[in-house]
């Protein structure tokens, strides 16, 4: 996995959910999985699949979480667990 692509996706997390923290979980087989806290409490899970990160240009892999609204369906799934796909956020 590209650490630096993973690195794109925390960012693009970071300055979408101001005043919280982006933590790496752990990564699982062809995943990995990322949680965003405020303070101590969990707000969002999500899971990149490395396929996406492989698949994409770090500046295509912004663009694409602009345009699939990757903030709100996070924000809207709340603790749930989002997933980042070549097919898109679900």
């Amino acid at each position: 996995m590209d650490r630096t692509k993973l690195s794109v996706v925390e960012k693009y997390l970071s300055r979408t959910f101001p005043g919280c923290q982006v933590e790496e979980e752990y990564d699982v087989g062809e995943s990995q999985y990322l949680r965003i806290r405020s303070g101590p409490q969990l707000r969002h899970r999500l899971l990149v699949v490395h396929g996406f990160l492989e698949d994409h240009t770090p500046q295509e892999i912004v663009t694409l979480l602009t345009e699939w609204h990757a903030e709100e369906q996070v924000r809207a799934a709340g603790t749930v667990l989002v997933l980042i796909t070549n097919s898109g956020v679900r």
